[in-house]
This record gives C-alpha cells, sequence and structure tokens, in this order.
C-alpha cells in the first residue's frame, strides 16, 4: 500500500514548505481512537521521502495510545541518518497534526492576546510560552528538540541565537524552582555558602564530568576530536572542542547525557 497520497478521510493534517515544496501529512482516525494510516504528500526524489514512508509503514493501523511508543522505535532506528538534520520534518509534521486532532494548537484569539515582546520566531509564529511550556514537560529539551515541535529557527534562521538563551533561561528558572539556586552560574547559594554540585567541591566535579566525558567520547566514536572543560561556575561549565565544526551540537548532546546520567541541571558552555 502507497502512503504517499491524499487518503479519502482526513481527520487532521499540516503542511509545510521547504527548498518550494510542499510537505503534507494526513491523519486518517478512525472511531475506536485508531490510526488508520499516516499519509503524506512529498516528492519521490526528496531526501525526506524514505523517511515519510518508514514512518508511515510503522505507524499503519496503530492505536493512538501506542503512537509514542511505536515514534520512539523508528527514532531509535533513524537517528543515526537524522543527525546531520537540524529538525524531523516527518515526525515535526506528524506532531502538529496530533496537536491539531487533540485541540491543543493555539489559536489565533490565543496567539493576537500575546504582547509582540513575547514573539520569539517570526517566521512561524513561535512565542516565549510555547517554548516555555515544551521546556516544562521536558527539561532537557535543546534547539532541535523546540525545532521539531514547534519550527523555530528553521526560516530564517536569525532567531536561533533568542530561541537558545530563552531555552537557557527556563531551565534556569526550573533549577531555582527545584534547588533554590537563582542562576545556574552562581558560585553562592542565598546563605554565601559555596555551591557543591552533587556535594563534591568543584575540582572533584570537574573531574566526575572528565571522567564521563571520556567514557563518552568512546561510546560515541569521537576520539577524532578533543573536548576540554576550561573553567566552572556553579552548575556552569566552559569548554573547548576542535577538531570539528560540530561542537555546539556534540557539546548540547554531551549534556543531555549528563543531565539524564546524573539527574542534575548544568549549563555546557562553548568557547569559540
Amino acid at each position: 500500500m502507497s502512503f504517499n497520497q491524499k487518503p479519502f478521510l482526513i481527520s487532521a493534517q499540516s503542511k509545510f514548505r521547504l527548498a518550494g515544496e510542499d510537505y503534507i501529512v494526513y491523519l486518517d482516525i478512525n472511531t475506536r481512537s485508531r490510526l488508520e494510516g499516516m499519509y503524506f504528500e512529498c516528492p519521490s526524489e526528496s531526501e525526506w521521502f524514505e523517511y515519510f514512508n518508514s514512518l508511515a509503514l510503522e505507524l499503519e493501523r496503530v492505536s493512538l495510545k501506542d503512537i509514542p511508543k511505536v515514534v520512539s522505535f523508528w527514532k531509535a532506528t533513524t537517528c543515526g541518518q537524522l543527525h546531520s538534520k537540524l529538525f524531523n520534518l516527518p515526525l515535526s509534521l506528524l506532531n502538529q497534526a496530533l496537536d491539531t486532532y487533540y485541540g491543543r494548537s493555539l489559536g489565533h484569539s490565543e496567539i493576537s492576546s500575546m504582547p509582540s515582546e513575547e514573539l520569539l520566531c517570526r517566521c512561524f509564529g513561535v512565542y516565549k510560552q510555547q517554548v516555555a511550556d515544551i521546556i516544562k514537560e521536558k527539561p532537557s529539551a535543546n534547539l532541535i528538540d523546540i525545532s521539531n515541535s514547534l519550527k523555530a529557527s528553521i526560516g530564517c534562521g536569525k532567531c536561533s541565537e533568542s530561541v537558545v538563551k530563552f531555552i537557557d533561561s527556563c531551565c534556569a528558572k526550573l533549577t531555582l524552582e527545584k534547588s533554590g539556586v537563582a542562576d545556574l552560574s552562581a558560585e553562592f547559594d542565598e546563605f554565601s555558602q559555596r555551591i557543591r554540585p552533587l556535594g563534591m567541591a568543584p575540582s572533584e566535579f570537574v573531574l566526575k564530568i572528565d571522567s564521563l566525558m571520556k567514557k563518552w567520547i568512546k561510546e560515541q566514536e569521537l576520539s577524532r576530536i578533543h573536548m576540554e572543560i576550561v573553567s566552572i561556575k556553579g552548575h556552569c561549565l566552559d569548554f573547548e572542542i576542535r577538531g570539528t565544526d560540530s561542537g555546539k551540537y556534540i557539546l548540547e548532546t554531551f549534556c543531555e547525557y549528563i543531565q539524564d546520567k546524573l539527574g542534575l541541571s548544568v549549563r555546557f558552555n562553548l568557547l569559540l
């Protein structure tokens, strides 16, 4: 069966225009809360075609409650091929269509009532509150996660730095709510006591991160690059990365690994 077509019945749909071509996802959902199929319109010569097609095949006749599990499996089998992409177009359109189906998309009245200074991405009308909601649900979310969910920064790209800074501020706010630390780079708490990540002195914490970094580099087969911790302030560490043009992405990925491994909010900065 070919899913590269418009279905007879459409429960929800989403659309994105890229490089002059329209990419559309259609969902056919029956009354028993089952996804009969994720159909799509994508040029057959597009580099995205195989990803749309493989995702559609995985989602055929899947119950709505099982979609997250199936998508996780699909991401695990395709993540290596998609690492070079800024965002996951098939998954982004699937999530948007599901949001439309469940009524989670922001309506025009909600968007128009937001002050202009709350706007982060003008290309796709993404506001700070939308990003903050994702960070609250997934504290380890980075720019790629936000791009996948909201398409922020994938237009002209001028907002990328602002989006990253806002993500950092949201993470810092969550840390404040959980631990009472006002700033991830703060060296002393409200009682003038030196902040000790995981109860360690700064030098001990650096050694801990350095040990995990060497293990992670070996697991990821990144021996060709050189990563070095330059300084530490509170829960914030500065790094130098040489031997690659993807230092920022590598550091973001390593930061997620550390946060998951230690259950601790940290911020890693790349020194240029």
